[in-house]
C-alpha cells in the first residue's frame, strides 16, 4: 500500500514519478499534482525555463515577482530558487503562491512529524503572519504564500501590495476539467490586472476553451511544445501579438464562463 495522509480536502498519495522525484495524488480532484514522467523536469520546463525566468532576473533592474496558482508540494518556488542560485543580479526576488489545503503547506514546512517533504528544508521557516499570510525571507528573496480561496485572497493581497506587479505566472492549478474556477476568462483577467507589461504567463494546459479564456481576458496566447507525453502547452504574454497559428482557434467558440464549483489551488 502507497504512503499517504489525509489533508483538508481529501487524502494525498505519493507517487514516484519517471526523474527520480515524487508528486501527490489527489483523493479530492483523483489527478496527480504533476507529469508522471518527472515532476520536477515537469517543473522546469513548464514554468521557470518557458518563462525565461533566470535570464530576465539576471538583467533585472526592478523587483522581480513570481505568482504561482497551485502550490502542491512547493516544487515551483524549489526550482525557481535552484535555477536561480549560481544568477548574480540585484533585484529582490519575491515568489508568491496560494494555497487552499492547509494540510499541503504544513506538510511543505514540514510541521508534521509524519508526513513532511522528504528532501528540501527550505521551506521551515515560513511564519503565519496575523493577516493569514505566510512569509519566509531569505537574504534577497521573499516566499510568500497566500492560504484560502484565491479568487478573493489575490485581490486583497496585490491591491495592499501596489508595488508588486508580477513578472511570471505559473498557472499550475488541477486541470480545467476539475478545477473549473482557476481557468475562466474572469481569471485571467485577474491575473493580467496585476502583471507587468512584460510579464509571461505559463501552462501545461492546450485546451482551446483555456486559450480563448486568456484571449478573451487580453493575453496574447501562444502554443508551445509540451512535457513528455503531452504534445503541446499554452504560453502568454502580456503584450505583442497572437500565435498566428491559433488565430481560429482563439477567435471561434466560447471561453470559458464563471464557475460557481469551489476554487481548489
Amino acid at each position: 500500500m502507497k504512503e499517504s495522509f489525509l489533508g483538508k480536502l481529501g487524502r494525498y498519495t505519493f507517487i514516484d514519478t519517471g526523474d527520480g522525484s515524487f508528486t501527490l495524488h489527489s483523493e479530492a480532484f483523483d489527478e496527480n499534482c504533476h507529469s508522471t514522467d518527472g515532476a520536477w523536469e515537469e517543473t522546469l520546463f513548464n514554468y521557470v525555463d518557458s518563462c525565461k525566468v533566470a535570464s530576465r532576473y539576471e538583467t533585472s533592474l526592478k523587483p522581480f515577482t513570481i505568482f504561482e496558482v497551485g502550490l502542491g508540494l512547493g516544487l515551483g518556488y524549489l526550482a525557481t530558487v535552484v535555477k536561480l542560485k549560481s544568477i548574480q543580479s540585484k533585484a529582490a526576488l519575491t515568489f508568491i503562491s496560494c494555497e487552499i489545503d492547509p494540510t499541503l503547506i504544513e506538510f511543505v514546512k514540514g510541521s508534521s512529524k509524519k508526513h513532511h517533504h522528504p528532501k528540501f528544508p527550505e521551506f521551515c521557516d515560513l511564519v503565519k503572519t496575523r493577516d493569514g499570510i505566510w512569509q519566509a525571507q531569505k537574504t534577497n528573496n521573499t516566499l510568500i504564500i497566500i492560504e484560502g480561496d484565491i479568487r478573493i485572497e489575490a485581490p486583497k493581497y496585490f491591491d495592499t501590495h501596489k508595488d508588486l506587479l508580477l513578472q511570471s505566472v505559473y498557472q499550475d492549478a488541477f486541470s480545467p476539467r476539475k478545477n473549473p474556477s482557476l481557468w475562466t476568462w474572469q481569471w485571467f483577467e485577474l491575473l493580467r490586472k496585476y502583471s507587468a507589461q512584460d510579464c509571461i504567463l505559463s501552462t501545461y494546459s492546450s485546451s482551446a476553451s483555456v486559450r480563448k479564456s486568456m484571449h478573451k481576458a487580453g493575453w496574447k496566447v501562444h502554443n508551445q511544445k509540451g512535457f513528455g507525453r503531452k504534445k503541446s502547452k499554452t504560453l502568454c504574454l502580456n503584450t505583442g501579438e497572437d500565435d498566428p497559428s491559433l488565430i481560429h482557434v482563439l477567435n471561434h467558440g466560447k471561453a470559458l464562463p464563471l464557475a460557481d464549483e469551489t476554487i481548489i489551488s
